[in-house]
């Protein structure tokens, strides 16, 4: 069985190499789930997830374009009817650039 487009609500879009996606986030007691899926029906949905790291962790469009390009390099194939394909944690495998601040509305002028 395939899964539905995700709540439009709480999805947001992304543009990686001319191919529209859509992402939704959300976080649990243990870690933040991330799912990917192209604009197109219908579409294999990918998911990973990451740690908190510490409270400093905000999945960011940067983020994203790296998980789609993780994705598509280990077998994804968004424009496909398939069954999810799980990467698991990608904490290690993608820049998260956890040495610069999360929130750009923190820095002054």
């Amino acid at each position: 069985m395939f899964r539905r487009a995700f709540s439009r609500k709480k999805r947001r879009r992304i543009t990686v190499d001319g191919q529209g996606y859509h992402w939704v986030a959300s976080g649990n007691d243990a870690w933040i789930d991330l799912r990917v899926m192209a604009d197109v029906q219908p579409s294999q949905q990918l998911a990973c997830m990451f740690d908190y790291h510490q409270g400093r962790f905000v999945v960011t469009p940067h983020i994203v374009r790296q998980v789609i390009e993780y994705g598509l390099t280990h077998e994804w194939k968004p424009l496909e009817p398939a069954p999810e394909l799980w990467l698991g944690h990608l904490d290690g495998k993608i820049d998260l650039r956890l040495d610069e601040s999360c929130d750009s509305s923190e820095s002054g002028p």
